[in-house]
């Protein structure tokens, strides 16, 4: 059988789990029955029309609350709709957010692999459960890597550079996930717009939150503690993520400083990167950022869905590295899908230390970015492909 006719036979088995998965999934999501899904939309939608009706998410009893005041600002637009309505843009807007993302995919892989891209994003698991409870994870991974294509530009205009922040303050709805590609926009060839925007962006719309709720700086203080309890409710609950270990360890109070620590090495990084434009070593950093991302605070199996940028980094070694790191990343793309695609029952989560699906990811995920890393620093085996520069002012 040839590459290609495997690789069309992959994405048809491939296909098949997440139509297994996605089918009821979204059914539960858009359906009558609001305790089969969307319980997550349903908290985030209170939560906006409390916010823009000048009354604090954080002093609600029936809001968990777990989001800084600038994630109701950027979802804003969910208050214009009812429950009904928006679960439906929810479920349509995620399954064409996963489409462009196959084809993104596509781009970077191999041809005899473009059928395999096209259906991964799909497949990974997390993401139908994530889907049915109304999470965020599929547009946050959107808007990320949209808003990073937008700004990679050396030459970028304004309504370039406004576009690719506005979709990057979007993901920063969910900071914890998307808060570590922003020290990507560090790196950007000779360009500082970008990263002026979108901080100076995230500091505009926390003040507009503020100013919605009044009482000065008191919700930064109520959101700080809902989030620290949530968090700690939560890690017992998860895997993966470094909140999880230091739950499993006894070592809860060390939650905060450990993840800010992270950050903080995560930026010396992205500050000591070289400016580049080159696409192709941007879809490594993505992929290398968002195994970080994944791991350095407390998530749930659904933001699993974050490692599609993962498999594109690694589907681009697998057209542009050499032989050997060709077929090592394809070996990794086949694990990651393998392992993601065995049920989430069989993490153990309601295990008291860590199960051994949950090891086996987290193998494949470090694994993963360590050879993201190495390609990452290899510059001349990764000849320049920029985006097509825009013509206007440099930023």
């Amino acid at each position: 059988m040839s590459s290609r006719a495997l690789g069309w036979a992959a994405a048809a088995f491939l296909a098949v789990f997440a139509a297994l998965a996605l089918w009821p999934a979204l059914g539960a999501l858009v359906g009558q029955d609001p305790r089969a899904g969307g319980v997550d939309l349903q908290s985030r939608l209170r939560e906006v029309q409390l916010i823009w009706s000048h009354s604090s998410p954080y002093l609600d009893m029936q809001s968990a609350s777990v989001y800084p005041p600038a994630t109701y600002i950027a979802l804003g637009p969910m208050g214009w709709m009812s429950y009904g309505a928006l679960k439906w843009v929810w479920a349509l807007s995620a399954l064409l957010g996963l489409g462009w993302l196959g084809v993104s995919l596509g781009r970077q892989g191999p041809p005899a692999l473009m059928p395999v891209a096209w259906v991964l994003p799909f497949a990974v698991s997390g993401v139908a459960y994530g889907l049915q409870n109304g999470q965020l994870h599929v547009h946050v991974t959107v808007a990320v890597l949209f808003g990073s294509l937008l700004l990679i530009q050396r030459e970028g205009r304004w309504g370039t550079d406004l576009l690719g922040a506005v979709l990057l303050l979007f993901a920063l709805a969910k900071p914890t996930l998307a808060a570590p590609f922003v020290v990507l926009l560090a790196a950007l060839p000779g360009r500082r717009r970008p990263l002026l925007l979108v901080l100076g962006g995230y500091l505009l719309a926390t003040a507009a939150g503020l100013l919605l709720i009044g009482d000065g700086l008191q919700p930064l203080a109520h959101w700080f503690v809902d989030a620290r309890g949530s968090v700690a409710f939560g890690s017992s609950g998860s895997y993966g993520n470094l909140h999880a270990l230091t739950e499993w360890l006894g070592l809860q109070h060390a939650n905060t400083v450990s993840s800010v620590s992270a950050l903080g090495l995560l930026l010396v990084w992205g500050l000591a990167l070289p400016a580049d434009g080159d696409v192709d070593r941007l879809w490594l950093r993505l992929g290398l950022v968002a195994v970080f991302a994944r791991i350095f605070a407390y998530h749930q199996d659904y933001d699993d869905a974050v490692l599609v940028l993962t498999l594109g980094g690694l589907l681009t070694v697998c057209r542009r590295g050499s032989r050997t790191e060709g077929r090592v990343a394809l070996g990794l793309v086949a694990t990651m899908a393998g392992l993601h695609l065995l049920p989430r029952d069989a993490l153990g989560l309601d295990q008291p230390g860590p199960g051994w699906l949950g090891t086996l990811r987290v193998g494949a995920w470090l694994l993963a970015a360590a050879l993201l890393w190495r390609s990452q620093g290899q510059r001349a085996g990764y000849p320049a492909r920029e985006e097509a520069a825009s013509e206007g002012g440099r930023g």
